[in-house]
């Protein structure tokens, strides 16, 4: 029952904002995601108004910019069908690539989002950075699992190297 989700989440939302304290960045992440849910909750159930204020608020409570938060306001904006919701998504993608740059996944889901929207060319550089933020990733996972020999330090049964 959608009426008693949103008095939950009105109960959860101020007993966490009532522990709020300036400069509490623990308190305020706590809260952002229960205010991006109800958001979520808020979409799911067709208020779209509701839904928009309440992932605005979650930025706002956010206390540095938050890349999945940004994140699912595009993919809302997307969705909404709206004048200018296009034009929202791709703020909010900008947003999310900015907060967080090596996520591949976001910048797949822009990709696919303008070539929704018939700009191949924009949808073909997205999809290309998302390749190649995933493959530095996927590198930078290999190197940490087995870094290079000249960074290891050296075995013990290795002779030493003696100069006269």
């Amino acid at each position: 029952n959608i009426s008693e989700a949103r008095e939950l989440f009105v109960r959860g939302v101020s007993h966490q904002l009532r522990r709020l304290r300036p400069g509490d960045n623990a308190a305020a992440e706590a809260v952002v995601p229960l205010v991006h849910a109800w958001a979520v909750c808020e979409w799911k159930h067709g208020a779209a108004a509701d839904a928009r204020a309440l992932f605005r608020r979650a930025e706002l409570l956010a206390p540095s910019p938050c890349a999945w938060v940004f994140l699912w306001r595009a993919r809302f904006e997307a969705s909404c069908g709206e004048a200018g919701s296009h034009h929202l998504a791709r703020h909010y993608y900008a947003r999310a690539v900015n907060a967080a740059p090596f996520d591949p996944m976001i910048w797949r889901l822009w990709a696919e989002l303008e070539a929704a929207h018939g700009d191949a060319p924009r949808a073909a550089l997205y999809s290309k950075r998302s390749q190649e933020v995933e493959t530095l990733s996927a590198l930078r996972e290999r190197s940490d699992a087995s870094p290079s020999p000249s960074l290891r330090p050296p075995s013990p049964a290795a002779p030493r190297a003696t100069f006269s």
